[in-house]
Parts: structure tokens; sequence; C-alpha cells
């Protein structure tokens, strides 16, 4: 007969090599920090570039950029967009050279944009720490496995 481990707290007998359980909803997509994530990226473009992320990385991709002041898109940054946007202002009423360009514009933007973004941010997180509270998470991931989509979307 083989001795048998026993466990030190309980006294019980350990199962042995026995496989162990997996989580089963731990690749899923969690979508409340998939939604955080997005809020957090998008008030990022939106106070340091002057625009939503959807339009800083769409827009302008053409070579034909709207000639917004401070608005800055990924082409603009990267150079695609010739005779506008970031190395070459449409304009010299500022009184600046074209080095100083983007970070004027990004400091004017930070500026005027931080402090919303900043309460956005802390605004989801809020929401979000009230969610689990509430046990709001809880209704929904029942909801989501009762409609048969529990493996790929969950709600923690």
């Amino acid at each position: 007969m083989v001795a048998r481990k026993r466990r030190a707290r309980s006294g019980r007998f350990t199962k042995g090599n026995s496989p162990k359980r997996r989580n089963k909803y731990k690749n899923a997509l969690n979508i409340p920090e998939a939604a955080i994530g997005l809020i957090t990226v998008n008030a990022a473009t939106q106070s340091l570039f002057g625009t939503n992320i959807v339009q800083f990385l769409t827009q302008g991709w053409d070579g034909k950029a709207e000639a917004h002041s401070w608005e800055y898109t990924l082409p603009e940054l990267i150079g695609l967009v010739p005779g506008m946007g970031v190395w070459k202002p449409s304009s010299d009423k500022l009184g600046i050279t074209q080095e100083e360009y983007l970070p004027y514009g990004v400091k004017r933007n930070l500026r005027k944009e931080a402090p919303a973004a900043i309460g956005g941010v802390a605004t989801a997180m809020l929401v979000n720490f009230g969610m689990k509270k509430f046990g709001v998470y809880r209704r929904m991931n029942r909801l989501v496995r009762q409609v048969g989509i529990g493996k790929t979307v969950k709600f923690s």
C-alpha cells in the first residue's frame, strides 16, 4: 500500500498529481478594462493633440489635411502631409520658429484640455468601482453566459 500525504491544516489526504482546474473565462475580452483603456487613450490624445483618437488615427492619410491650428493627426506628426501641420505651420502669426511649433501647440492643448481629460478618466474609474461594488458586473456576466458568449466576453 502506498502511503498518502496528509494536508497540514485539515488532515485530509491530498489528491496527488491530479490535473488542476483552469479558469475557463480567463482569455475572454474584459469589457470594462477595454472601455477604460479606450477612455484613457482618448483623453490623452485629446489633451496632447487636440483631437480624439479616431480622428488622430484616421484623418489626413490621403495627403490632404484640414487646416486646424491646434489639432494634430498622426500623418502630420510623421510628415506625410506636405506643407501643413507640425513641421510647416500654415501661418506665421505666432512669431515662433518651426522647431518650436509642435511643443508650443502641445503645451497650449495641455493647458486647455488636461483638466477635462483627467476628470474624464477619474470619472470612468469611479463608475467602474461603483459597478463592481454594486454587483452589476456579476449580473452582466450571468446574462452573457446565458446568451452563450461567456467564453469570449466577460465583465470584471
